[in-house]
């Protein structure tokens, strides 16, 4: 996962699909920080977390932050989140 989105990018998306891998992603960025609260259109999110080759508690924190930074946008009306 090679994305971040800034304050005021694709001002126009409102449907968003989104799949990484949870290993890869802690070790080449550390978090999983994608500023998905600056998608300020967005309104569906579908996001796939893959973790075979990581702990379950790594997963976990990935869905947690991907659930709190789209908390923190008020035009969201449906995520669907799935860890495989």
């Amino acid at each position: 996962m090679e994305v971040s989105f800034a304050q005021g990018a694709m001002q126009k998306l409102r449907i968003l699909s989104l799949s990484f891998g949870v290993g890869k992603t802690t070790d080449i960025f550390g978090d999983f920080d994608f500023g998905l609260e600056n998608l300020s259109s967005l309104e569906h999110a579908n996001v796939l977390i893959q973790h075979s080759y990581s702990r379950s508690k790594e997963a976990d924190d990935a869905a947690m932050a991907i659930e709190r930074s789209l908390q923190l946008n008020p035009k969201i009306r449906m995520l669907k989140l799935k860890k495989i």
